[in-house]
């Protein structure tokens, strides 16, 4: 290889196998065969152990934060659907081969208290409890709270599960004077969010606009349900 490219895929590899353990020969036979990009979103596919996988995952926490922290000032403050979108996409950089559900719990100015991974699935789904979920706002005391997914299959399109699930959430939190703002979907470089695309429940849809607690809110029973 005499390009540019070639040498910094080189580089790449060198520095991978340095800090994972894989075996060299093994790397390259499978950037051969392979994008870069599957080296960080199917790692499992090289055929490495689970301490090697670990340390992939570090590699991924690594570059997530690295790309939220470079974005912000002192605190993550979300102030649009934009900034909540950008944030959730680095969150879930590299993450493909599993579904995660993710809450950041907000204060009274939107910036956000803590961001918690509260269920992991499969490569379709991952079990959500709202209950749960209201727990962990009422612990941190959140003003607020903005909830988000990933599809590796790559589709930004919310399935009618997203969608009832987001309205459960909203309906559970609006209970306990909680505001939902925002439901993000992530499929790689790209993300949807439902208050952008008038589908969040109406009680969580204005940045701004003071909140009204509802009253006679209905309490349905609190399920798991699959997204």
């Amino acid at each position: 290889m005499s390009d540019q490219y070639g040498f910094d895929k080189l580089a790449f590899a060198k520095l991978i196998c340095n800090f994972t353990g894989v075996n060299a020969s093994k790397l390259d036979s499978f950037i051969e065969d392979n994008s870069i990009a599957m080296v960080f979103e199917h790692p499992t596919a090289i055929g490495i152990t689970q301490q090697q996988l670990k340390k992939f995952e570090q590699l991924k926490e690594l570059s997530s934060l690295y790309n939220n922290l470079k974005d912000q000032k002192v605190v993550y403050c979300m102030k649009s659907s934009t900034s909540a979108g950008e944030y959730f996409k680095n969150f879930f950089c590299g993450v493909k081969d599993k579904e995660k559900f993710v809450c950041a719990f907000l204060d009274t100015a939107n910036n956000i208290m803590a961001t918690e991974v509260m269920s992991t699935g499969t490569v379709n789904e991952a079990p959500v409890y709202p209950r749960e979920i209201v727990k962990k706002a009422l612990m941190y005391d959140a003003n607020s709270i903005m909830i988000s997914h990933n599809h590796p299959g790559e589709s930004l399109n919310p399935s009618s599960a997203d969608i009832e699930l987001t309205r459960r959430i909203s309906q559970a939190l609006s209970a306990v004077g909680i505001k939902l703002l925002d439901h993000i979907i992530v499929a790689g470089d790209r993300y949807n969010s439902f208050m952008e695309k008038g589908i969040l429940p109406e009680q969580g849809k204005d940045f701004n606009k003071p909140y009204i607690n509802p009253n006679d809110i209905a309490q349905e029973e609190d399920e798991d349900m699959e997204i």
